[in-house]
Formats: structure tokens, sequence, C-alpha cells
């Protein structure tokens, strides 16, 4: 038997080596291709190219790329922010890898929040939902015609009065901004996520996911306001049990009515909800799956407490997940059942108490920290 499960550990750890070549393989020749094509638009482009175009060059043109890259993450989500607001949308929040600007009681504040798999967010509050429509077109493209309008600006300054570096800059900012238009354009997921692309023809062909689209922004716009999700109007935001609960947008605002019943302390119906979407997880993209399986140890945890049922839905996706996202609170309060519920451990619990306290005070979601705050008291109360 031992020796069976030493076999299939080694076949394991065969496989996953496989796997990490091929992927070391494919960012090699990404970055070959990318090379490449730097190097022959640069060498058309740049006037004032040498016409020996060396390694070097090639490799500064690839560096001016990736920082172009990094600087398209802000300009893109300033496009949804410029055209949200030219149709009616209010502004909530921006964010640019983990520092979150928000607006709260007309006044804008500063938070730390990390959203895994993104680069940046701007998240707005849409007009009124009438007649099945509300103006999304724009305000979904808008990121992908900033990049493209400030690409071809960047393309349209390179001249011979600029130095040679400062054109291998524009050349490599330029088509880091059609790089990141084109895979935010296409109508695809990236690792689970919906592009720009994807919620446009999704919410056009499909007037449920429309629905949902407008129901996750209003939503987080009541409760970066302080709205709690217990006062949320939440019987228009509910879907049906029977819509895709897979579609990312759908998923988001069902687990709505999870919140819901968690800020009243109804622990089985929200347990119900959980239940609903169970169906639809292996077809989930895997932030909602992890983000499900962590509310089902919470629940675990609070009621039957078994062993075995938290060990199998704890397994080392959900760790690296909490692990991804820990300033999120939801995991401080799940570490504060866990130390207590699990290991009795009264001293590590009260510390993932005063930490989901602390961070309550700077939590963008307002609402949703009340609702973390509230359940915290709850749990403190439980230890002994």
């Amino acid at each position: 038997m031992k020796k069976e499960s030493e076999g299939a550990i080694l076949e394991e750890n065969k496989k996953k080596a496989k796997k990490s070549g091929l992927k070391n393989v494919g960012f090699f020749l990404i970055c070959a291709v990318i090379g490449m094509t730097l190097g022959i638009v640069s060498a058309t482009l740049v006037p004032n190219m040498p016409a020996d175009v060396g390694f070097y060059t090639i490799a500064i043109t690839v560096f001016c790329f990736f920082i172009g890259y990094l600087l398209h993450v802000p300009i893109h989500e300033a496009g949804h922010l410029v055209f949200g607001l030219l149709t009616g949308y209010e502004f909530v929040s921006f964010r640019v890898g983990s520092l979150t600007i928000y607006k709260k009681d007309g006044r804008y504040k500063k938070a730390n929040f990390t959203f895994p798999g993104t680069g940046g967010q701007c998240l707005m509050n849409p007009p009124e939902y009438n007649d099945g429509k509300f103006p999304s077109f724009l305000y979904n493209i808008g990121g992908v015609a900033m990049n493209l309008a400030v690409s071809v600006l960047a393309l349209l300054a390179i001249s011979e009065t600029v130095s040679m570096w400062g054109n291998l800059f524009l050349v490599g900012f330029a088509l880091a901004g059609l790089f990141t238009a084109v895979v935010n354009g296409m109508p695809r997921k990236i690792n689970g996520f919906p592009t720009d692309g994807y919620n446009i023809v999704t919410m056009r062909e499909d007037e449920v996911v429309n629905w949902a689209f407008w129901i996750q922004l209003r939503a987080n716009a009541l409760l970066t306001q302080g709205e709690r999700p217990k006062d949320l109007p939440v019987e228009p935001f509910l879907l049906d049990a029977q819509d895709d609960l897979a579609n990312p947008m759908n998923t988001s605002a069902y687990m709505l009515r999870y919140n819901h019943y968690l800020d009243q302390k109804e622990f089985d119906k929200a347990a119900q909800v959980l239940t609903e979407v169970t169906p639809f997880m292996d077809k989930m993209m895997p932030l909602h799956r992890n983000e499900i399986n962590v509310e089902k140890v919470f629940l675990e945890l609070i009621g039957d407490n078994d062993p075995a049922v938290i060990q199998e839905l704890y397994n080392e996706e959900l760790i690296q997940h909490v692990q991804a996202t820990h300033n999120w609170m939801n995991k401080k309060r799940l570490a504060m059942a866990y130390e207590w519920f699990q290991r009795r451990d009264a001293d590590k619990a009260m510390e993932s108490y005063r930490e989901l306290v602390d961070m309550a005070e700077r939590y963008p979601l307002q609402g949703e920290a009340d609702m973390e705050r509230m359940l915290a008291e709850w749990l403190k109360d439980q230890i002994h």
C-alpha cells in the first residue's frame, strides 16, 4: 500500500514537473515572439534606428513593452471611468494593483485591496434599469477604446526629432496598448475572468446576464456607501436557480442572497443558497468556486464541525486562495472560526478578531465590513 502511494506521488510530481516545463517553454516562446515583433516593428517605424538592430536594442524595446503594459492598466481603467461618466454612471471606486480610491459620503478615501487575477478595476454606479435596458456598451468598451486611442497617439509621436530610445519606448508602449486592447476586447475568459468583450457579447445575448451585471454594479455602490447586505433591496436582485449560475456575473448576483441571509445570521437559508449553486461549481471561475468553498467551510465550522468535511473542502487550492485574498474580511472571519471551533485556540481566534476589527476601519465595502464586524462579535461570544 505504501509503495502504491509513493508511486502515485511520484507520478503526480512528474506530471507537475512536465506541466511546469511546458509553461516555461510557452513563456519563452511568447517572449521570443514579442521580441521578434518589436524588433521588426522598431526597425520599420523608428526613423533613426541603425540598420543592424542588435540584441541589446531589442531587449530595451521588450523592456519598454512590459513597462508600457503596466502603464496601460490605469489607462484602461481610466477609459471605463471616462466612458462611464459620459453615459450617466457615478464614480464608486478606482483600483490599480492594491491601491484603491473610493468615494463615500462625498469624500474620496484610500484603501489597500487586492483582487487576484486583475491588475485594476473601475467600479461605478449605473443609471437606472428601465425596460430591460441600461447603457452598458460604452462603459464596457471604454477601457479598450482608451488603450487604442493612447497607442495611436504614441505611434503618431514617433519622429526623427525624438531620440532613438524615446522612439523605442513609444513603439513598446504603443504595442503594449494594442496588446491590452486585443486581449480585453476578445470575447473570452482568462483564468475564468470574463473580458470586456465577453461581457459585451453575453450581455447582448442573455437578458439575465445583462440584469446580473447591473445588479453587481448597483449592489457594490450601495455596499460602498454603507448599506448592509441584509438591507439591500434583495427581492429584485434575486435570480432564478435554473439560470446559468456558472456565468461569472450570474454567480456574483446570486451570491448576494447568501450575504443577505448571512447578515441576519439565518445560517440555514445561507447554506441553502450554497447548495443551490453547488451543481454549477465545476464550471465556475476559480475565484467564485473558492469563495463558495470558503463559506462552506465557515458554515461547517459553526455547524456540525465535521473534521472530514472541513479537510476535504480546505484543500491546497483553497489554502492558496485564502493566502492570496488575506486582506478580504471574510478570511479573518474564517480564521477566527477555524482557530476556535477546530483548534480550540482562543488566543489565535482573538488575534484574528482584532485583525478583522482593524481592517474594517479602512475596508472599501463599508456595508460588508459592518456585517463582518457583527459576525465577528457573534463568534467572539462563542469563545470561552
